[in-house]
């Protein structure tokens, strides 16, 4: 979780580090002017256009000021503990962008290392669980005192009927029985045709030769 976190904002500290900026390069043009400063030093600024960009700003701004301090001492507005906020606040700009750099890495890095740490916590409880079931064989209360860590999860298999495959099932008393299956019908002889017997056809033995319209 502390390597897949976000760093403190850029924003933030971006903000703040810009309007510091902007008050120290605006004294040390004034000083610049009077020639208590090297204007020179300041035309190499790179702008506050990016965060790099404004942390070398503030390095080089404070370092320009603390070099000249006993010349513009009582001269400017800007006190050293303003220098000292601008170097933090550049110093705390180049950290978090490195930090957002390597974050990719770093990442995968913990996720590996948590990956492994779950492994072994995972044999280990296997185990445990074992070693408790041969423990508790005649109780067999091992996942009261060690519950799978799957439990609850679902398969996605259905569950088998309670009653056994080939075992009839007893209604419950009072239930009205159900009918009985009715006795196969024999079947009908057929009927005579013709005149002739029962069950022979005209023509054949023991069948009427005379066809009866």
């Amino acid at each position: 979780m502390a390597a897949s976190s976000p760093a403190q904002s850029l924003d933030q500290i971006a903000d703040t580090a810009a309007a510091l900026r902007e008050t120290l390069y605006s004294d040390a043009s004034a000083l610049a002017q009077r020639n208590l400063l090297d204007g020179q030093r300041l035309e190499g600024l790179k702008g506050p256009h990016g965060f790099r960009n404004l942390a070398f700003d503030l390095f080089a701004l404070s370092a320009m000021m603390r070099d000249n301090w006993p010349a513009i001492a009582g001269k400017t507005a800007i006190q050293p503990a303003e220098l000292d906020q601008a170097e933090t606040l550049a110093d705390r700009i180049l950290t978090t962008v490195g930090q957002r750099e390597q974050g990719p890495a770093v990442v995968a890095a913990s996720a590996e290392i948590r990956q492994r740490a779950f492994s072994l916590f995972v044999s280990a409880y296997d185990h445990a669980r074992r070693a408790i079931s041969f423990l508790r064989w005649n109780e067999d209360d091992v996942d009261q005192i060690a519950p799978s860590l799957y439990a609850g999860r679902t398969t996605g298999r259905r569950k088998n009927s309670d009653t056994p495959a080939g075992r009839p099932v007893t209604p419950p008393e009072g239930a009205p029985k159900a009918p009985s299956a009715p006795e196969a019908s024999k079947p009908a002889a057929p009927a005579a045709t013709n005149g002739g017997t029962a069950g022979t056809s005209v023509g054949l033995p023991h069948s009427d030769p005379f066809l009866n319209r």
